[in-house]
């Protein structure tokens, strides 16, 4: 099983799992659990949150070998290669959000102009996140 992270460089870990055992714990970008010998048969593939990771926070997809569910099924001497791809929903709006705060910043003339743009930015990040969990993904 391979992850894929995107943006490449997003600091989210997950540990690996088939049939609900961890196979490769605190994966990030490009992290793989290596060859596992499997009997015959359907087999699962998922993953959790390791590190501090939240799931919510990542739009997950499987795809190489595996059923859009995480499932493969092996005959004997099969070998197969799933991937699970999460892609990190929250980041790019909080982003927008850092942009938001240095354009107010930068026309903030007073001590009380600067607190309310880092006000609004905290405000923008909680929507953020709150929007997200709110969709259900994950």
């Amino acid at each position: 099983m391979v992850n894929v992270v995107a943006p490449a460089d997003d600091a989210g870990r997950f540990d690996l799992r088939i049939d609900g055992a961890v196979r490769a714990p605190g994966t990030g970008n490009g992290g793989t659990t290596g060859p596992v010998v499997l009997l015959e048969g359907t087999h699962t593939v998922d993953e959790v949150g390791a590190g501090g990771t939240n799931l919510a926070s990542y739009l997950r997809t499987f795809g190489g070998d595996c059923d859009a569910g995480g499932s493969v099924t092996l005959s004997a001497g099969e070998h197969r290669t799933c991937t699970i791809s999460n892609q990190n929903e929250v980041a790019p709006c909080v982003a927008a959000c850092n942009v938001d705060e240095q354009q107010c910043m930068a026309g903030a003339h007073t001590p009380a102009d600067r607190q309310a743009c880092i006000r609004e930015k905290n405000d923008c990040v909680k929507a953020c996140r709150q929007g997200h969990a709110s969709a259900g993904s994950g």
